[in-house]
């Protein structure tokens, strides 16, 4: 499955023009997929907050649109990870 063709990026960098210090708006999606009655849901670490529970899977949008954000961390949510 190939990924959405992004439209391209300006080349303004992060609070350039703003306020010295200034940091740029991040925008954070949270993940609900449902097949057959079934939800796919992240398993908080022992460490982290909410140790231990169960979550929706969150992250962050880089330079492109929420739908491909979106899309994009479906894939990586169900893509098998090695470790290292």
């Amino acid at each position: 499955m190939g990924r959405p063709s992004l439209p391209p990026v300006s080349g303004r960098q992060p609070g350039a023009g703003s306020r010295s210090g200034s940091v740029p708006h991040v925008v954070g999606v949270h993940l609900y997929l449902e097949q057959d009655g079934r939800v796919l849901l992240g398993l908080r670490h022992p460490s982290a907050f909410a140790a231990s529970t169960h979550h929706f899977r969150p992250g962050h949008c880089e330079p492109e649109s929420a739908v491909s954000c979106l899309v994009r961390e479906a894939e990586e949510a169900v893509t098998p990870r090695s470790r290292t």
